[in-house]
């Protein structure tokens, strides 16, 4: 008899051992569960928040580019600056005492960089002569886009 209470003892001792670590997994696991939300959450966040820096900074960008566009279209004045002829050609035939010219020149404005451009001219026998290469000349170009540029002709 005192061996079957041994026994029962014993048994119950496991299953009440059994039970306590099967709750503490079932605990365990919970924990896991836990973590492993709030860990997916914060993921989450991150690539939230990244997301919004990337779409802010897009629009910051777009809306810059439109003001640098709104700028270049409304600067429709001029700038007249000194020029140094580099070299002179002739593009075409001449016709009518004209000739369609090669210069390319080295712009010197007073604000800003120097810089080198090639234009195109009709110039008559006149005013090609009083060009060559290395002398100055004065031209008008636009600030916002260099390539327009010609040259400004005695009246």
């Amino acid at each position: 008899m005192l061996y079957s209470i041994y026994l029962l003892l014993i048994d119950l001792q496991i299953g009440i051992g059994l039970s306590v670590s099967l709750h503490l997994d079932h605990l365990r696991s919970k924990d896991m569960e836990i973590i492993l939300i709030t860990t997916m959450m914060e993921i989450a966040l991150v690539i939230i928040l990244l997301g919004t820096f990337f779409i802010v900074r897009f629009f910051l960008r777009k809306r810059k580019i439109r003001r640098t566009l709104t700028y270049t279209n409304t600067t429709d004045e001029s700038i007249i600056a000194k020029a140094i002829v580099l070299s002179i050609e002739q593009a075409t035939a001449t016709i009518n005492s004209h000739a369609k010219m090669k210069i390319l020149v080295q712009v010197m404005p007073e604000k800003g960089r120097n810089f080198v451009i090639e234009l195109k001219e009709t110039l008559s026998a006149a005013e090609l002569s009083a060009i060559r290469a290395g002398g100055t000349v004065s031209v008008k170009y636009n600030p916002g886009n260099t390539k327009e540029i010609s040259l400004v002709k005695a009246a």
